[in-house]
């Protein structure tokens, strides 16, 4: 049998800058729920050039519930990266708050994205 290629129907049934900016790294289903597990790429950030920030793990996980699909409650858990400038030392990264919707959630991320320049 032929791969297809999910990516296109993710992007419809998943916030674009999920699809775009983490990895899924594992999903779930049961009759009731889907569960996605996001991580944010290891891709430096734009203005730091390579050896000028290191990854030093993720903020804490934080799950934020989408709309439904086919029925299902759908749950998003997202681990943004952390940077460490290694010039001060000091950590970058934008933090999420568990107890956004997830329109604000999807938005803050994409202005967070945008004000880094991380991709």
């Amino acid at each position: 049998m032929p791969s297809i290629d999910l990516l296109p129907i993710v992007k419809l049934l998943l916030p674009e800058v999920l699809v775009n900016y983490f990895n899924i790294v594992s999903h779930s289903s049961t009759e009731e729920e889907l569960h996605f597990h996001f991580q944010e790429r290891n891709d430096l950030p734009r203005e730091y050039k390579k050896g000028q920030a290191t990854s030093k793990g993720f903020y804490k996980e934080i799950t934020i519930q989408d709309f439904p699909i086919r029925g299902k409650q759908v749950y998003l858990h997202i681990k943004r990266r952390r940077w460490q400038d290694n010039s001060t030392g000091s950590i970058m990264g934008f933090k999420l708050a568990s107890h956004m919707k997830a329109s604000l959630c999807v938005e803050a991320l994409k202005m967070a994205i945008k004000k880094q320049a991380i991709f």
